[in-house]
């Protein structure tokens, strides 16, 4: 009887602690996800540019300009999250010079 006990105990353990012991695998379809709502964060984000004491949203149009910059920096591209203070001060000055063009 208590081995039964036992078997039983552990098999409930097991079952609960399963998932959190497999590690999260990569599937398409969830990068897929992921990549959506980092798209729906970024459209959302604002970023105080401290220079110019003014606010930016992150948009699509950001994103295209942000780019364009590394571009003509002729430097490989750096998300803007991994800016030090200084290099995203750059990128402001560079961008309120280079405004959409509409």
């Amino acid at each position: 009887m208590a081995m039964r006990n036992l078997i039983a105990t552990s098999l409930v353990l097991f079952s609960l602690l399963f998932p959190v012991l497999l590690p999260a695998r990569a599937n398409p379809q969830n990068e897929h996800r992921r990549e959506e709502r980092r798209g729906e964060n970024a459209e959302r984000q604002r970023i105080y540019d401290r220079e110019h004491h003014d606010y930016h949203q992150w948009t699509q149009s950001e994103n295209r300009a942000y780019r364009r910059y590394w571009l003509e920096q002729h430097r490989a591209y750096r998300d803007y999250s991994r800016l030090n203070r200084r290099e995203q001060s750059h990128y402001w000055n560079w961008r309120h010079i280079h405004p959409d063009q509409r």
